[in-house]
């Protein structure tokens, strides 16, 4: 019962002091004036956002032209679009490399 009811107290205390620095009355009427600022700056036109323009998309024969250009420009040169076999060809290895670690477990115990 006493360790539950420090354990409380301890718990209870902690979030006290934790919740004590959660006031605003520390921050001025200024506060974030500069970081707003900043990012106002970064705006070329402040307007541009309220400004409401229309796009016009493309037609279905224009999006099929440039979905089509897009594919063929994917295409490696001269692959014509066919399947290719490719293969590959290593050299082997005529003894081991002479800096490998030692077995994690040792040959008894396999």
């Amino acid at each position: 019962m006493k360790r539950t009811l420090a354990m409380a107290s301890t718990i209870g205390l902690l979030a006290a002091i934790a919740l004590a620095g959660c006031g605003a009355e520390h921050l001025t009427a200024t506060h974030g004036r500069a970081t707003a600022n900043y990012y106002r700056m970064q705006l070329v036109d402040p307007d541009a956002g309220k400004q409401s323009v229309v796009s016009v998309g493309l037609d279905c024969s224009e999006a099929a032209i440039v979905a089509k250009n897009y594919y063929d420009s994917l295409e490696a040169e001269g692959s014509g679009g066919e399947e290719e076999q490719q293969v590959l060809i290593l050299s082997p290895t005529k003894e081991p490399a002479a800096n490998l670690p030692p077995p994690s477990v040792p040959e008894g115990a396999r």
